[in-house]
């Protein structure tokens, strides 16, 4: 488990920049518990939000990507 803030992030955006790389899906799930343990502030949040917007990535909820995929 991460033990700082740039090791959460770091882990979190290798596993995204795969995402985009391979056009998947990214939904990452996460323990509030766990993030909050080194990270009470939510900062490495912001930081993958910030690499969403600028690979233009779209930030969706589970129904709106329900809608998006659905038959």
């Amino acid at each position: 488990l991460p033990a700082t803030i740039e090791e959460g992030f770091a882990a979190r955006a290798k596993e995204f920049q795969y995402a985009i790389d391979n056009r998947l899906v990214y939904a990452p799930a996460n323990h509030p518990w766990s993030l909050y343990r080194f990270d009470p502030k939510m900062t490495h949040l912001d930081k993958l939000i910030d690499m969403a917007k600028a690979n233009d990535v779209p930030i969706v909820n589970c129904k709106q990507l329900y809608e998006q995929y659905r038959p």
